[in-house]
This record gives structure tokens, C-alpha cells and sequence, in this order.
């Protein structure tokens, strides 16, 4: 899993990308395999409020591109 800061805010939360990297395997001869995965948005927020809430909401964001071999 990978995690960015997309929006920091000290005082009003923050907003994170995250996505998952799966494990791939690329030796055949395309040297390219196509891969299916997800992002998540997540929002957060600070526990100021007076009564109990939820701090953080998610949003899933479907991923699909290659991976492909390169030789350095």
C-alpha cells in the first residue's frame, strides 16, 4: 500500500489517497501483465465536536492499468 497526502489541514481534518499495490509476476514474453486494483480516498476529520461522530469517511476508487518489465 502506497499513501499520499493530498490535502493536509491541521485544523479541519485531511484527505489521503491510498492505493494498493498488488504483487505481480512479469517474465513472458508481452513482459507486461495488466493488473486490477483499488484506491481509497480517505477523509479525516478532528474529534471537536461535542457529541460522538464518525472521523473519517472512505471512498474506494476502482484501478486498472500494465506493469511492465524494465531492464536498467
Amino acid at each position: 500500500m502506497v499513501t499520499i497526502t493530498l490535502e493536509p489541514d491541521a485544523d479541519a481534518g485531511s484527505l489521503l489517497f491510498t492505493v494498493v499495490i498488488p504483487r505481480a509476476r512479469v517474465d513472458g514474453p508481452e513482459r507486461e501483465v495488466r493488473l486490477e486494483t483499488h484506491g481509497f480516498l480517505t477523509r479525516s476529520r478532528f474529534s471537536r465536536l461535542p457529541t460522538d461522530a464518525q472521523l473519517q469517511t472512505y471512498i474506494s476508487v476502482p484501478l486498472r492499468g500494465r506493469a511492465t518489465l524494465v531492464d536498467f
